[in-house]
């Protein structure tokens, strides 16, 4: 990397060190179930839900100083997943390998790509059999540092919010060094010295990709649209609180036309708004049963209150996404 870039990230890191406030986290967790990692992620939003058959196995690597942290993760079955990072944050995500496909925000992404996420819409993301690390560190730092190294006003400095062009060759060399400092960090733990270089290299990765490798952004048509369209039908189901909710409540809420609607639906999740929805809700029951006692009537009381008024349907739908019955799903719960 530019001497420049390694000047500077040492400047940066000595100076966010002498914050009193530094915590390190270190997590490795290999669950059946989406694993939580808001304490090192620092989302103000973050869901997954699981869109195909079998158990929803997550594998989540995690280490974090202070405000900057990298998480590796990789899903399975196919699933949608949603973030929204703290506005104090910006991050690059940065797919690795996965199944059929991987879609951000309505761009498919392509090997040798990786996702800048610096908006409130944040991200959302669809694909089977992920695996995938995340970066994110302070903002206002970051874009101090550009300003520096780039002789410019900090107002003349943007950062970008799509997805970004790499070489595949830099991209690898990256996943290997990503893996290199997790697997360090969970083998040694993390000295003072050892903190001060991971957040040295976490910025000098952000400083190289928005400085010098100068990627160039294509994507889809329309993306920034389609995503703002499906986060504002997105707060209109959070809001319902597992009432019922029409497409009528959804064009209304994301100011669009039916067509428009499903179009962005189509090319953000893969699937009309009801259908998608309805899979949210689902989801929803099933986590909850996770975590019930094997009450009479648990599986009843659950469905309904999120809206599932046709048991026999709602059975049938949750049998195609998780393979077995809801009351089997509880059974099991109780029995371990």
């Amino acid at each position: 990397m530019s001497n420049g870039v390694t000047q500077n990230c040492k400047y940066l890191s000595r100076r966010l060190h002498t914050a009193p406030q530094r915590e390190d986290i270190l997590t490795r967790s290999y669950s059946r179930g989406y694993p939580d990692v808001s304490s090192v992620a620092r989302t103000s939003e973050d869901f997954l839900t699981q869109l195909s058959p079998g158990d929803m196995v997550c594998h989540a690597r995690t280490v974090s100083v202070g405000r900057a942290s990298l998480i590796g993760l990789w899903e399975r079955p196919k699933c949608v997943g949603g973030s929204v990072l703290s506005p104090d944050l910006t991050g690059v995500l940065f797919p690795l390998c996965w199944d059929d496909e991987f879609v951000m925000n309505g761009h498919c992404m392509a090997r040798g790509e990786v996702y800048s996420v610096d908006s409130p819409l944040g991200f959302l993301s669809r694909g089977v059999n992920r695996y995938f690390y995340g970066l994110q560190v302070e903002r206002q730092a970051l874009l101090n540092s550009l300003a520096a190294l780039q002789g410019v006003q900090l107002e003349d400095v943007t950062l970008p919010h799509g997805p970004l062009r790499l070489t595949y060759g830099f991209v690898a060399w990256l996943s290997y060094r990503f893996h290199r400092e997790i697997h360090r960090a969970e083998d040694q733990g993390m000295t003072q010295q050892h903190s001060r270089a991971f957040v040295e290299f976490l910025y000098q990765v952000m400083l190289e990709i928005h400085s010098f490798e100068q990627p160039s952004i294509r994507p889809r048509s329309g993306w920034r649209r389609a995503t703002q369209i499906v986060r504002l039908a997105e707060a209109r189901f959070a809001a319902m609180q597992g009432a019922s909710i029409s497409l009528a409540d959804l064009c209304a809420a994301s100011c669009s036309s039916s067509t428009t609607l499903y179009q962005a639906f189509e090319q953000v999740v893969g699937m009309p708004p009801l259908r998608y929805f309805r899979a949210r809700g689902i989801n929803t029951v099933h986590q909850k049963l996770l975590k019930s006692a094997n009450n009479s009537g648990a599986v009843t009381e659950c469905a309904t209150f999120h809206g599932f008024t046709e048991l026999g349907r709602f059975s049938i739908e949750y049998k195609k996404i998780f393979g077995v019955s809801p009351s089997v799903t509880l059974a099991a719960v109780s029995s371990g």
